[in-house]
């Protein structure tokens, strides 16, 4: 599972597209963020963002039958009411704190 994500298609014909976040996972630190910021003007499209990251991930798991509850596969709203599960329970009770890091490159 090691190595970048290809771009989705859209990506590389569209001139004005550009990538504004990349999430790693590691068992050390958890999750680590890069995000680009200045590209949009108003934080409420960081909020569409995550929304339609959330729905990606719930069409995922359910087309590739990634998660089951109770011995079958789960719904596409199975799946996005357990992340917002996840959401909660982190933004209630967050397991860490953002870090500002400087990339040395």
């Amino acid at each position: 599972m090691k190595g970048p994500l290809l771009p989705p298609p859209n990506a590389s014909t569209q001139d004005d597209s550009c990538e504004v976040l990349r999430v790693w996972i590691n068992e050390d630190d958890g999750v680590e963020v890069v995000i680009r910021v200045g590209v949009w003007d108003d934080p409420f499209t960081w909020g569409i963002a995550l929304v339609d990251i959330a729905r990606n991930a719930a069409m995922f798991y359910t087309k590739n039958d990634r998660l089951e509850l109770g011995g079958k596969p789960v719904t596409r709203e199975q799946v996005l009411e357990r992340i917002w599960e996840g959401i909660e329970t982190e933004w209630n009770d967050p397991t860490d704190e953002p870090q500002e890091w400087k990339h040395d490159a």
